[in-house]
């Protein structure tokens, strides 16, 4: 979602991760004056792999000998990079103007078209540096197996499902006048959403913002009480303490949520 917001919002996602980072440093603060002061050793459940190829990080020798024996996989990610970059760069300045079908005749607020080009075409010379350099272990257990088969496919559908959702509420209900009447429910539902520990959820706050349907409020709010799939190993580990920090950040984020919006923030 970071990423997201930085490509779309990327003004209003700065001044939201400042805002974090000092929200998160005063409520540990306050929440640290009134918590016991209690150290837990947990258990250790981190995985590690063994007899597993040593890895010698950015050798030349190796990237020549790599690219001279290409493996297929190499092939088929570099072909699609290229691809990529080829859409990006035809599509440079169209690519926000999706945003439109939220609010139709309306054009988004926070309109960065040239900036998710540059963001796009910069993540993009970095996914060339990577896949171009790393071993073929790396791409094969590491890229595909954990994070395009883990989580490439949820982030997708997420986003895809959030477009189209809205796509069709837009066009078949005044939504911009439904969230705008009832802005409290909304940071009521931005919260409970937030519980969710998964990525993608927040994706819809992101959306709504950037097309100017709700305002920065809610959308911190939602920022933060939600986590993503990062909980996860919290709640593996312990389900009390998930519950407590939970319980913690949704307060947090009713509190900095409700006093935006009454003052208009």
């Amino acid at each position: 979602e970071a990423f997201f917001m930085f490509s779309i919002i990327p003004e209003t996602a700065l001044i939201i991760h400042v805002l974090l980072f000092v929200i998160a440093i005063a409520t540990g603060f306050i929440v640290l004056l009134f918590s016991k002061k209690t150290i837990l050793y947990p258990k250790k459940h981190f995985d590690i792999h063994n007899n597993e190829p040593e890895c010698f990080c950015f050798e030349r020798k190796k990237w020549i000998h790599q690219l001279r024996h290409i493996s297929m996989l190499r092939f088929i990610l570099v072909v699609f990079l290229l691809l990529t970059t080829l859409a990006v760069i035809v599509n440079f300045s169209n690519l926000l103007h999706g945003l439109e079908v939220l609010n139709p005749g309306k054009p988004p607020e926070h309109d960065h078209s040239e900036w998710v080009g540059i963001t796009f075409l910069a993540v993009l010379g970095i996914s060339f540096f990577i896949i171009l350099t790393v071993s073929d272990h790396f791409l094969k257990e590491h890229l595909v197996k954990h994070i395009i088969k883990k989580h490439f496919l949820k982030i997708f559908l997420w986003t895809f499902g959030t477009l189209i959702a809205l796509y069709f509420l837009s066009r078949y209900v005044d939504l911009d006048n439904i969230i705008h009447n009832n802005l409290f429910m909304v940071l009521v539902f931005a919260v409970l959403i937030g519980i969710i520990p998964e990525s993608g959820p927040h994706l819809i706050f992101v959306i709504l913002f950037a097309a100017g349907s709700i305002p920065m409020s809610i959308l911190l709010a939602s920022s933060i009480v939600q986590d993503g799939h990062g909980s996860l190993p919290l709640i593996a580990e312990s389900q009390k303490s998930f519950i407590k920090i939970k319980a913690i950040n949704m307060l947090v984020g009713f509190i900095i949520g409700g006093l935006g919006l009454l003052t208009g923030f």
